[in-house]
């Protein structure tokens, strides 16, 4: 899986006079609740929760659903409108619409937040946002519909923006930079106004909610050059908020800006919140590209921080890596020779934290050298020989001077040492590296029956198809058989690969293997389905949106009603012990199916095997390479209106309906995140512990406990 403090509703305070008028409501007369759906008094519906989270596990609205939302309870309608956040169609928006009036401002908060979740007709979720925002007589409603155009706006969309930033309220501004961060996240980059707006509404006042947002969107931007000083501006003042997560997610916008200060970076290495430190030493690390001697600054100073944390002398080796200058390798090497001392004396971080920094270092020095002269003997015999393997193959894809058979004759080396998670990384490094033998080894491991291996050739195949044609520019036959046969896979992820694969390769005699996808139950796949179909056929396919196919790994009542139990999970791990709180009555399928697998045991022994410094750390997969799970795919449980920050646990995902047993815990606030994942427990106590975890650290036991 590539890839929260859970809370409560989050209900935005949006005070003051809106930026357009309200639309006139009557009071909440008999006629305006039934008009919201309440059935009459006389006729009174029964409620089962558990029918309705049935039915949004197998993606249809039905009676129970459709009985939430027509409920005499406030509470109910509400559950009801959250629940439908979860679906898709226009039967869905219909019952959105509903929802639009209902009279409960708590329903239509949720209905506007499902709203946002409507993305594969955006268009119509922008224009019910649009009304709802312009005219809703409720504050937080209007936030709530303001933020969730973020994931389906158009330009259209910009006036609101606009007027939201220039509100005096706190609340209208810190709806309208999430909204607009978000956009840019997904390239839609808003108007050079727009951007400029978004400074000036994080410089007066520096509200902690306006401040986090508003850091969010502008680290999005990239470099602004028509609005360079009022960002630049709001970026300084950023970096100095009291609020960590407004400093961490101000340094992003910091290492593209040339007029912030490199002494205040400088100084927020020494941050106390290790998530500052992180963002500073990846924005030093970018500022410093060309500058030796703030490189070494740099360096020495992240260094110093080891015995702390080894996460910002990783970021930045990271970013480092490939604009070192070559006058920093005598302190890289003495760096180095630190490190080798450290571990012959059996130090505190004598363990696979030496290792991988080790091995950061020698890439970085490789990567100055031109050659892959010491990354292959890196780890200080504290790593196992597949991981300094796959960080030999990542350094062989870089280095671009070096012929591409001589590479080649590299990676096939690697590749023969037979472990998945190196062959996985040969694959990647192939896209760099236009070696005919790759491609030869890439069809090979889409006759196989390894997922990862399959998913990976696949994605090398989507990304240089040209690679896998004959010499008249048709695909070669083996590789059109191999893609056929692939489709076969029952692991989701792979399935997803091959399809977009298909995609690029356009053979006419894949639509017959393609077709039982393109009414998959999954969404995900019927949408890469029907643009595989679309791109060989040139035209909409029969039935695209309509899943005739049976639902696998439905979830049980029996299974909902124990999730909903008061429950937490203790990590024991090789750093220390962490105590994690479910999220049991926001995502009861997500929950008791992680009970279910730590109940028997399936958790003891695996890895944290992806750690992103200041980020995530993720961990539960079987494989320990990203691609394992359980043997069955976990529908999402969508949550647009809980925020993913520091201590949030989510579901790790491939695309959507794609999880499984692997999870990540956020280090900090992660606005991008909202709405994507399902977010299902936080983290009660050991996020030290959590800090200092490196990739291969391991969880020794999971013990389910009680409430």
């Amino acid at each position: 899986m590539r890839i929260v403090l859970s809370v409560p509703l989050l209900l935005l305070a949006w005070c003051g006079e809106p930026p357009t008028p309200p639309r006139e409501r009557p009071p909440p007369t008999t006629r305006t609740v039934r008009e919201a759906g309440a059935p009459d008094a006389s006729t009174p519906t029964p409620v089962s929760l558990d029918a309705a989270i049935a039915e949004t596990d197998r993606r249809e609205l039905g009676p129970a659903i459709t009985a939430l939302t027509r409920s005499a309870r406030g509470e109910d309608r509400a559950q009801g409108a959250r629940l439908a956040a979860r679906l898709r169609g226009p039967s869905t928006r219909q019952l959105l619409e509903r929802l639009d009036h209902d009279a409960g401002p708590n329903v239509r908060l949720n209905a506007a937040a499902a709203w946002g979740q409507q993305t594969d007709e955006p268009e119509a979720a922008e224009r019910s946002l649009l009304a709802i925002a312009a005219s809703d007589d409720d504050l937080r409603v209007r936030a709530s519909a303001v933020r969730a155009l973020g994931r389906v706006a158009t330009e259209l969309s910009e006036p609101l923006f606009l007027a939201s930033l220039a509100a005096s309220e706190p609340g209208s501004r810190a709806a309208a930079c999430h909204a607009i961060g978000l956009r840019a996240t997904t390239g839609r980059m808003p108007t050079t106004r727009t951007r400029a707006a978004v400074a000036q509404a994080a410089l007066a006042p520096l509200d902690e909610s306006v401040a986090v947002e508003c850091a969010f969107a502008i680290g999005r931007f990239g470099q602004d050059v028509s609005s360079r000083e009022v960002v630049t501006a709001s970026v300084i003042a950023l970096l100095r908020h009291p609020d960590p997560d407004a400093r961490s997610l101000a340094t992003r916008a910091a290492g593209q800006l040339a007029g912030v200060p490199i002494e205040l970076l400088a100084s927020m290495l020494e941050d106390p919140e290790l998530r500052v430190r992180v963002g500073a030493s990846r924005a030093l690390g970018t500022r410093a590209a060309g500058d030796a001697a703030m490189q070494r600054r740099g360096l020495v100073a992240t260094h110093a921080q080891l015995d702390r944390s080894p996460h910002p002398l990783m970021a930045y080796l990271e970013v480092l890596e490939g604009r070192a200058d070559s006058r920093l390798l005598p302190e890289l090497q003495r760096i180095g020779r630190d490190l080798a001392q450290r571990a012959r004396r059996g130090s505190p971080q004598a363990d696979r934290t030496l290792g991988l920094v080790h091995c950061a270092i020698t890439r970085v020095m490789d990567r100055i050298a031109g050659r892959p002269a010491s990354v292959p003997h890196c780890g200080l015999r504290l790593l196992d020989a597949a991981t300094v393997a796959v960080h030999h193959a990542e350094v062989l894809a870089t280095l671009a001077d070096i012929p591409a058979f001589v590479r080649g004759d590299a990676l096939l080396r690697l590749h023969r040492q037979g472990n998945a998670r190196v062959r996985i990384a040969v694959l990647s490094a192939a896209a760099s590296v236009d070696d005919p033998r790759l491609s030869e080894i890439a069809i090979e491991a889409l006759l196989g029956r390894d997922e990862g291996l399959v998913a990976s050739a696949a994605e090398l195949l989507a990304a240089h198809p040209g690679r896998f044609r004959a010499a008249d520019g048709a695909p070669r036959p083996e590789v059109v058989r191999a893609l056929a046969r692939a489709l076969a896979t029952p692991h989701l992820e792979a399935r997803l690969s091959t399809i977009r694969a298909i995609e690029k390769v356009g053979d006419e005699s894949l639509i017959g293997p393609l077709g039982p996808h393109l009414v998959s139950p999954n969404e995900e796949v019927r949408r890469a389905a029907a643009a595989a179909f679309r791109a060989i056929r040139r035209r909409d396919p029969p039935n695209a949106t309509d899943a005739t196919a049976p639902v696998p790994h439905l979830v049980s009542t029996e299974v909902i009603e124990a999730g909903r139990r008061s429950q937490a999970l203790e990590l024991e791990t090789t750093r220390g012990r962490v105590r994690i709180v479910l999220e049991n009555s926001a995502a009861p399928t997500t929950v008791a199916r992680i009970v279910e697998l730590a109940a028997r045991g399936f958790y003891d022994g695996l890895t944290f095997h992806r750690v992103v410094p200041g980020f995530v750390v993720q961990g539960g997969d079987p494989r320990g390479d990203g691609y394992g799970g359980p043997g069955w795919d976990q529908r999402c449980e969508d949550r647009p209106d809980a925020p993913y920050v520091r201590g949030t646990v989510g579901m790790a995902l491939a695309g959507r309906d794609t999880g499984g047993s692997q999870f990540f815990v956020t280090y900090g606030r992660q606005p991008h995140l909202d709405g994507g994942y399902t977010p299902f427990a936080h983290v009660e106590s050991g996020m030290d512990v959590l800090e200092r975890i490196v990739p291969g650290d391991v969880i020794t036991r999971v013990r389910v406990i009680p409430r």
